[in-house]
C-alpha cells in the first residue's frame, strides 16, 4: 500500500457493472492495471510461491521468462547477500 500511496496523483471515477446496473466509485491514486499485475507476481515470489506456479498465474508460456523478468526484483539485492558471502568467505579461509 505504500508504494500506491507515494504513486498517488489524482481522483479519478471509475466504474463497477454488477447485475447490468453502473456503480460509479472513486480512487484517489493513479494505478494501472499492469502496475497491479506486475505488484502481484512479485508479491508471490517474495511470499515463496515457487516458480512454475507463479509462472501458471501470471500466464506465462514458461517459467524461464517470469524468473527473467520479476527475478530480478526479489533476488537482485546485492546488500542482503554481504552477510551470507562474507560468512562463506570465513568459513573457507579457515578450512
Amino acid at each position: 500500500m505504500e508504494y500506491v500511496v507515494v504513486r498517488s496523483t489524482k481522483s479519478r471515477n471509475c466504474y463497477k457493472y454488477t447485475n447490468e446496473e453502473s456503480i460509479k466509485y472513486t480512487v484517489d491514486f493513479d494505478v494501472t492495471s499492469h502496475q497491479l499485475r506486475h505488484t502481484y507476481i512479485t508479491n508471490l515470489l517474495y511470499a515463496g510461491v515457487d516458480p512454475k506456479t507463479v509462472q501458471y498465474l501470471a500466464g506465462h508460456k514458461n517459467s524461464k521468462t517470469t524468473m527473467n523478468i520479476y527475478a530480478k526484483v526479489k533476488y537482485n539485492k546485492p546488500e542482503e547477500l554481504f552477510d551470507v558471502i562474507n560468512d562463506a568467505l570465513h568459513q573457507r579461509a579457515s578450512d
